[in-house]
């Protein structure tokens, strides 16, 4: 199970390295920043998992009063916890616990969403392209060697243009 961190408020995840989210390369709040959390609630998503959905906030660090907010999605089961980058940055702590209150459902679906690593997507084939050989000037079939080793794949017998096999 991952480390928490006592915020103010609240627990906050620990990253697998027992640092904490915000000094890691997508840095939200400066190093030893007090994180907040504003706002948590259940959210599940449509396969059916279940995540608390915390919006995080810390003072931006850079002299001024603004500060940053990111939403926090960690499973009730045992997985590890997704993190957006930044979402919002407010004039101060009061704009942005406004803005965690008004998040809607729609909303932190759309965050749960960029919080996800993406899907990996697979290679078309000749076949998903929808296209097999080339039609030449006379009507003939052109295949590609590729085109030819998926046929034979498949059981179907292809020639080039010269009716071989190239």
């Amino acid at each position: 199970m991952l480390d928490r961190l006592r915020t103010r408020h609240g627990l906050c995840t620990l990253s697998r390295i027992g640092r904490h989210p915000c000094e890691s390369d997508m840095a939200v709040a400066p190093p030893r920043t007090m994180v907040e959390i504003l706002l948590d609630r259940l959210f599940r998503t449509g396969r059916d998992r279940v995540y608390t959905a915390r919006v995080c906030g810390a003072p931006a660090g850079d002299g001024t009063t603004r500060w940053h907010g990111w939403i926090e999605f960690v499973p009730l089961d045992d997985g590890p916890p997704l993190r957006t980058p930044r979402e919002t940055t407010q004039s101060n702590r009061a704009g942005t616990a406004y803005w965690a209150g008004g998040l809607t459902h729609v909303y932190l679906e759309g965050a749960f969403r960029r919080a996800s690593p993406p899907r990996p997507r697979p290679r078309p084939s000749s076949l998903d392209r929808g296209t097999i050989g080339i039609v030449r000037d006379k009507g003939e079939l052109d295949f590609t060697a590729e085109d030819c080793r998926l046929l034979k794949s498949l059981g179907i017998a292809a020639g080039g243009a010269d009716g071989r096999s190239p």
